[in-house]
């Protein structure tokens, strides 16, 4: 079935057999330029990492919000398309360790490119032109 975004308003006492959250990254990149894919802009490589912490602070805002809305058994993927620790695996493992119903689950495709750890996908920049990008499946236990 195909996906659409749906205003969490309309899904009050819903729960969700899986979802997917990405970061917003057309807004984000409007309000934090500095957080580009490399591909696209490889000059932000040598900019500063000012706004970083309210960028995941928001990131798990988002994670929060999306979490409630899963059903037991269900599946949450947050994506992203940075390679940043901070924006990855560092919102990913404070959310597990902060909602410890959760589990982290390798994802249903493992593309030969990617690295995984702690069953966190990283697709790196490689040849065949990805820009970077981190995935991490998450279920409700």
């Amino acid at each position: 079935k195909p996906l659409h975004p749906v205003h969490t308003g309309k899904l009050r006492g819903t729960h969700l057999g899986n979802l997917i959250i990405q970061e917003p990254g057309a807004v984000l990149r409007k309000l934090l330029p500095s957080h580009q894919p490399l591909g696209k802009k490889p000059d932000i490589r040598y900019k500063s990492l000012e706004g970083l912490e309210e960028l995941t602070a928001l990131q798990k805002a988002i994670l929060r919000q999306g979490a409630g809305y899963l059903a037991p058994g269900g599946r949450l993927v947050y994506s992203t398309c940075t390679l940043n620790p901070a924006e990855n695996a560092g919102v990913v493992s404070d959310f597990l360790r902060q909602n410890p119903q959760f589990a982290a689950v390798p994802p249903p495709f493992v593309p030969k490119e990617a690295r995984m750890e702690q069953n966190f996908m990283t697709l790196l920049p490689t040849a065949a032109g990805f820009d970077g990008f981190f995935v991490a499946c998450l279920e409700r236990l």
